[in-house]
């Protein structure tokens, strides 16, 4: 049963009092499958990686996995390993992934938004139903924890006017600016004192002009 529309939010405590849920002439939607539990969640999975597309912003391609229900109160992992085994059953080309070498993050949209980390309940993450998750398949272990900072970075050839990346770059929230420009010199090959960096205002619509305007924050 679901509130008004297909879209509308689930009743799952079947316990409360139903004037506490309905008013006169209030609508109901009935639709046949097994009913959500309290304290479980439909979410919507899609694989997703960066684009090979090249473009100024920060862009991704998706592809449309499944609708699963969830528990708020599992662990992170646990639904990296349920999914393993979905993806496994759905898209045996891929074969028996390694929840370990998996990142699940929240979608806005097109575009990624926070990390979900292992040791975590899911309730942590502002869960609704039909909330969409995406799942990152990664080359190595996934080491972040939720004091790591992800930032996006592409480098820019002033000579040329073009952008290159983007590249992942982890750092600790509490670390200092020279530790970034330290990791920026190791990667670049750029010397920390030629370093200019520029924080994008407003990453979606983002265009390689802006760099030569107040659009963007240094």
């Amino acid at each position: 049963m679901k509130r008004e529309s297909k879209v509308g939010n689930e009743y799952k405590d079947l316990e409360c009092l139903i004037k506490d849920k309905f008013i006169a002439h209030s609508k109901v939607y009935l639709e046949k499958g097994t009913p959500s539990k309290n304290g479980e969640y439909r979410l919507f999975f899609s694989i997703g990686c960066l684009s090979q597309i090249k473009t100024d912003t920060i862009s991704y391609d998706y592809e449309e996995l499944a609708e699963l229900p969830i528990s708020a109160f599992s662990k992170v992992l646990a639904i990296k390993e349920m999914v393993c085994e979905v993806l496994f059953e759905r898209k045996k080309e891929l074969g028996k992934l390694d929840p370990m070498k998996m990142r699940l993050r929240e979608r806005n949209s097109d575009k990624l938004g926070q990390i979900f980390h292992n040791d975590h309940l899911m309730r942590d993450y502002a869960l609704y139903d039909k909330k969409a998750i995406v799942i990152e398949r990664l080359e190595e272990t996934e080491k972040t924890t939720s004091d790591d900072l992800l930032i996006m970075v592409k480098r820019w050839d002033m000579k040329k006017f073009e952008l290159e990346g983007p590249w992942e770059v982890f750092v600790k929230k509490a670390d200092k600016l020279k530790h970034f420009a330290m990791i920026l010199s190791s990667k670049f090959e750029i010397s920390e004192e030629d370093i200019e960096a520029c924080k994008i205002g407003s990453l979606w619509c983002f265009n390689r002009g802006d760099l030569l305007n107040e659009n963007v924050e240094n």
